[in-house]
């Protein structure tokens, strides 16, 4: 708004990326665009962790057990037999759980993601999320998982201000 007038309306990351005129620039401020102009040129490739633990849904629990602890890890995705992605299911489960199936077991994620999403788009979605994020495919194949601490890291560096400015 200038002189009682709205000099440009939209989202924060349009007016990042898109700034109508000079005077939205200055308001905005120089520094702050050209970190989103720094994000916006990140690849989301770079946030992805390709080495996690797959396992198909029609495998039993005991196996799906197995694998978690020899490979030391606390979840793993669940992949349909295309190779598509079903969910999620972690040591915990798997171990408190009675049943045979590991069907039983699977949880979805709070958010899923695609390889060929903005940083930016992804930074939007990720708020609040504290939970695995798979990122798949356009075919809803798994690549991999979001590195989130990786990416907020990246993104602190980018966004990091002299104490004081803004």
């Amino acid at each position: 708004m200038k002189d009682g007038k709205v000099v440009q309306q939209g989202s924060p990351d349009s007016l990042l990326s898109n700034p109508a005129n000079d005077f939205v620039k200055e308001f905005i401020g120089e520094k702050r665009l050209n970190s989103n102009n720094q994000l916006n040129d990140l690849s989301l490739a770079n946030y992805i962790n390709k080495d996690i633990l797959l396992v198909q849904s029609d495998i039993r629990i005991e196996k799906a057990t197995s694998s978690l602890i020899e490979r030391k890890v606390s979840s793993a995705v669940v992949i349909n037999e295309d190779e598509t992605y079903n969910g999620i299911v972690s040591l915990y489960d798997a171990i408190e759980n009675n049943s045979s199936e590991i069907n039983s077991i699977i949880k979805k994620a709070s958010l899923i993601i695609y390889e060929n999403d903005k940083v930016s788009t992804v930074l939007e979605k990720i708020e609040g999320i504290h939970d695995i994020v798979p990122v798949l495919s356009k075919e809803d194949i798994v690549i991999g998982l979001l590195s989130v601490d990786k990416l907020f890291a990246t993104l602190h560096h980018l966004t990091e201000y002299k104490r004081g400015e803004i």
